[in-house]
């Protein structure tokens, strides 16, 4: 029996279906999912130690997707969700005398800029989600340190993209759509990219083939794509073909205004200071460690993005 937290989420949407061809599934989730499954569904929140306990009494295995990651929030909500949730899934697991566990972390572990990393990469996280995730991984470390029949999977993707995502991806699509986006600056910074079934069947793969006491993996697809030749796919997809080019420092200051806009409005606006500046970081990191252990994706990341495309136009 495999317990997934966060399951009802964007990768459990994915993962889940895979998993049932050979496995039992709990859910458990502050949301019922909206796709089909045939599982176990719980209602719960990670920080309810009681009732994530009962849960995980069947569980030989827990897949741990739940987490808070939006732009917007306290700062708070990041530590409670990602750590203080791990804490408690990491008790779960404790009393049921559950080895087994995968955890889905990020490469935000490696800073906000970092190009080339690797899972030997030194890790400097900058953001409040990054720090959370690293911090979560090393109470998790700990765990599977302190006991040989332990296992740990530790999988750190980069900008998981894909239908029914409607983060930072399906923002970009929306104002290249709107004829809202111009490049910034040069366009020349990498940003690696996991397509959703990529990273399912990855976790799957890891699953069955994967299980020292502990081990970290980085996942990205090939190829890696600039900021500016992921927008120029996605306006060949909308059959956009407007292109215009935003200085940089100009670009900040916008978002420095939307960022004001926003404060006053107390809403979520799609431009901001934060998202200017992560357009312009370059976010590569390499994946060539689960490759190397015979792992073959099924999809490039130009395929990703397509697919994402049409489910962003057949939405509209």
């Amino acid at each position: 029996m495999i317990f997934i937290t966060g399951g009802s989420g964007f990768i459990g949407r994915y993962l889940i279906p895979l998993l049932e061809k050979k496995y039992d599934i709990i859910i458990f989730d502050i949301k019922k999912p909206d796709f089909s499954y045939k599982g176990i569904y719980t209602y719960g929140n990670l920080l309810d130690t009681k009732t994530l306990v009962y849960a995980t009494k069947k569980a030989h295995i827990i897949i741990h997707l739940a987490a808070k990651h939006n732009d917007v929030g306290s700062i708070n909500e990041y530590y409670e969700t990602n750590l203080d949730g791990t804490k408690n899934i990491i008790s779960a697991a404790i009393e049921n005398n559950i080895n087994k566990i995968i955890f889905f972390s990020s490469v935000a572990v490696y800073g906000n800029s970092f190009s080339h990393a690797d899972e030997n990469s030194p890790l400097n996280p900058e953001s409040h989600y990054g720090k959370s995730k690293l911090e979560a991984e090393k109470i998790l470390t700990k765990w599977a340190e302190g006991n040989k029949d332990r296992k740990l999977i530790i999988i750190r993707p980069a900008v998981i993209i894909g239908p029914y995502n409607y983060g930072n991806m399906f923002r970009l699509m929306k104002q290249i759509d709107k004829g809202l986006y111009a490049h910034i600056g040069k366009g020349d910074s990498i940003k690696s990219l996991a397509y959703v079934e990529n990273i399912a069947e990855a976790a799957i793969f890891l699953l069955e083939n994967s299980w020292h006491n502990i081990s970290i993996y980085n996942y990205s697809d090939e190829p890696q794509l600039t900021i500016r030749q992921i927008a120029n796919i996605i306006k060949n997809g909308l059959s956009k073909n407007k292109s215009i080019v935003i200085p940089y420092y100009l670009a900040y200051s916008v978002g420095l205004l939307f960022d004001g806009i926003s404060y006053l409005l107390q809403k979520d606006i799609s431009v901001s200071a934060n998202r200017i500046k992560k357009i312009a970081s370059t976010t590569h990191c390499i994946s060539k460690k689960i490759r190397n252990e015979d792992f073959s994706p099924s999809y490039t990341s130009i395929d990703g993005l397509n697919k994402m495309i049409e489910w962003y136009k057949s939405s509209k």
